[in-house]
Parts: structure tokens; sequence; C-alpha cells
């Protein structure tokens, strides 16, 4: 079952956050949220009102950016939100 943020998809509490646009070419593209078999289409760059467990697993959503400085050749690991997204407080 795929739904789209702000249907009602499952009873419980609702964060509202919002998902930065990627720089890439994906950059604009809903981000598919899996929770339980259920996938949710959060959409890009707008304040969506989500249940809180796809926030949890947007939390979870990790990636590694490996970096090599070109002088000295050392190389450092980041661990980064795969999906970078902004919590609002429900009084914005």
């Amino acid at each position: 079952m795929t739904t789209k943020a702000g249907q009602d998809s499952k009873a419980g509490s609702k964060i509202t956050i919002t998902i930065q646009p990627a720089p890439d070419k994906n950059g604009n593209r809903p981000v598919p949220v899996g929770v339980n078999g259920s996938i949710m289409l959060i959409p890009r760059g707008k304040k969506v009102e989500v249940p809180a467990p796809y926030v949890e697993v947007l939390s979870n959503a990790r990636q590694t950016v490996v970096e090599m400085d070109p002088d000295t050749g050392n190389v450092t690991e980041s661990d980064i939100l795969a999906y970078p997204f902004t919590v609002h407080s429900p009084t914005e």
C-alpha cells in the first residue's frame, strides 16, 4: 500500500516535517519511506504532517560520505542523513 504524506494512513501521533530538496537530478522527487510494509511518498520542500514512525525511519536513513584532503591525502568519513529534514514545532 502506498499513500501520500498528509493522507490518513495509521492512527497515532503525527509530526510536521520538511524534507530538503537534494542537489542532484532527483532533488525534487518525493522520498519513499516504508514502515511495516506500508510505503508513503513524502514530497520534498513542503511542510507535511506524517506519522511518527515514518519520521523515525527517516532519522535512521543514513549515508557515509568519504572525502580525501588533496594536500595531505588523509581520508575522512562522515555519517549524514540520507534525506535531510526539518521538524517543525506545532506553532509554526
